[in-house]
């Protein structure tokens, strides 16, 4: 049996789709090898197709990311994803989100955001909006980063629905 670490989590019914590195199952349910990985710029291809709507299984995959695709006829614009990273691996997913309008935040696991300093430099369009502690509970500083991003989403989109027709 092949499975995705996500599928195997309590929250996985509410998700339409899941994809990330794939395990391999032994007939006992212990892990036999590791079937797929998703390397860095990987990454931001799978977030490219998730965009575009083409799925991320196919003959083509992942060439046809590449495939230009109007914003209009965009499944999800890229100014509207938020994508939350923990490490070097989300770089090229901060760059891409940031160079089309998209949210970027960072989080850390240990007490200090000095876990960042281990990566190579960071340029400038690899930056987030905000570095929180990877924490969501209710009132805490990553909640409300999502929360701010996603009032600033809205409150785009309604100002564009306000231009339709003119």
């Amino acid at each position: 049996m092949t499975a995705t670490l996500a599928c195997h989590d309590r929250i996985a019914g509410e998700f339409d789709a899941l994809w990330g590195c794939e395990l391999h199952f032994a007939g006992d349910g212990a892990v036999d090898f590791i079937r797929t990985t998703i390397t860095h710029p990987d990454n931001a291809h799978y977030i490219l197709r998730l965009a575009k709507g083409t799925g991320v299984k196919g003959p083509n995959e992942p060439a046809d990311v590449h495939r230009p695709v109007p914003d209009e006829e965009m499944h999800v614009p890229l100014d509207q994803l938020i994508y939350v990273g923990d490490g070097a691996s989300d770089l090229p997913v901060f760059h891409l989100l940031n160079r089309h309008g998209g949210f970027a935040l960072a989080v850390y696991k240990s007490e200090k955001a000095r876990d960042w300093d281990n990566f190579s430099p960071v340029r400038p369009a690899q930056r987030v909006e905000n570095l929180a502690p990877a924490d969501f509970r209710e009132g805490s500083e990553l909640l409300r980063s999502l929360l701010l991003a996603v009032e600033s989403i809205a409150k785009r989109v309604a100002l564009r629905c306000l231009s339709v027709g003119e």
